[in-house]
């Protein structure tokens, strides 16, 4: 009787071992799986934080490179700011009957610089220039025009073409004429339901 209650005891211990090392195995098997889980979680944090680190360089030069244009649009700033310039050019102007795109284009753009984007009449300057001009001639100009505009703070559609920079200098003119000769030359048709 002893050796039957002896084994009713040691199959009993078998039998809660057995459960013992089922509910070990299961537990490990589901934290195996939460660890793969969480690995997989730190490799796509690890590569989005790469990606957010390059970009924060990338955002970091871009400042560097900014800034001698700031402090050159500061000096500009500064050395306008006395209104003597925007005095000497409007009574150069005044004599002539019209003004051409470009003489349009700059007193508009001095008085911006001169007096801020508050200016009215710098903001009827730049308005007058996208009215007078001819697109196919002066794609240039009406850009320029509308990138002065949206940086005075007004709410103006910057034209696709316009959206790089503009330069009306002759030399920036004859590189990319072949190119913007086509572009130019389609989105003609469509000028006046493009003006602001």
């Amino acid at each position: 009787m002893k050796r039957i209650l002896f084994e009713i005891i040691l199959v009993i211990g078998l039998g809660v071992a057995g459960y013992f090392a089922w509910a070990q195995h299961k537990a490990s098997s589901s934290t195996g799986g939460q660890l793969k889980e969480l690995t997989e979680q730190q490799s796509e944090l690890e590569s989005k934080l790469d990606t957010a680190e390059k970009q924060l360089q990338q955002q970091a030069e871009s400042i560097q490179q900014m800034g001698p244009k700031a402090q050159q649009l500061d000096a500009a700033r500064g050395a306008l700011s006395g209104g003597q310039v925007l005095d000497d050019l409007e009574k150069l102007y005044s004599g002539k009957k019209g003004l051409s795109n470009e003489q349009q284009l700059g007193l508009g753009v001095v008085r911006l610089l001169s007096k801020g984007p508050q200016d009215q009449g710098a903001l009827q300057a730049l308005n007058k220039t996208l009215e007078q001009i001819d697109w196919n001639r002066n794609q240039k100009i009406i850009c320029a025009t509308q990138n002065a505009l949206a940086a005075a703070g007004k709410d103006v559609k910057v034209l696709a073409e316009c959206a790089k920079t503009v330069s009306l200098s002759p030399a920036s003119a004859a590189a990319p004429a072949a190119s913007a000769a086509s572009e130019s030359a389609s989105v003609a048709k469509g000028t006046d339901s493009k003006k602001p």
